[in-house]
């Protein structure tokens, strides 16, 4: 097990948790912060005055430094063999960062894919039919037998 915190952005975790705090909102609060720790040492004065933020979203960041637990946060994803990857991490997917609007952060379960092989993503419909399914998965087959690593969401669908 990785001492606490080694290669791990546990502050990125902290923000990403934070409900109604989209993958838009956090490029503009890196405008005003460079990194997630540095928002987390914020005074809260700074946080309600001066980030240009609506005042609910404001104290959703403030009382979230009181309650999450990021030691715990931490192990309870390395005890599931899942790490978080920033968008300010060198780890963080050339193809991804790459995107016009690209997630803040992923979660990992397993390893990244080599960026220099051919990679697809296969993203699923919430409620999906049988027959979707069944092409869904005969798809990754075939595209994982040519060579082609096959990259799931792991999202409902």
């Amino acid at each position: 097990m990785k001492a606490f915190g080694e290669g791990f952005d546990m502050y990125g975790l902290w923000l990403h948790q934070i409900s109604g705090l989209t993958d838009a909102k956090i490029r503009r609060l890196y405008e005003f912060c460079s990194s997630a720790k540095e928002l987390y040492e914020q005074t809260e004065q700074t946080i309600r005055t001066k980030m240009n933020l609506e005042e609910s979203l404001s104290e959703q960041i403030i009382e979230s430094r009181k309650t999450w637990n990021l030691e715990k946060e931490w192990v309870d994803l390395q005890m599931k063999g899942i790490s978080f990857v920033c968008l300010d991490d060198e780890n963080y997917p050339k193809k991804l960062r790459n995107l016009y609007a690209p997630p803040f952060g992923i979660y990992v379960k397993g390893r990244l894919p080599d960026s220099n092989k051919k990679s697809v993503a296969i993203v699923g419909a919430r409620e999906c039919s049988a027959y979707g399914s069944q092409m869904a998965k005969k798809l990754g087959e075939a595209l994982a037998k040519a060579g082609v690593l096959v990259i799931s969401g792991l999202a409902r669908g």
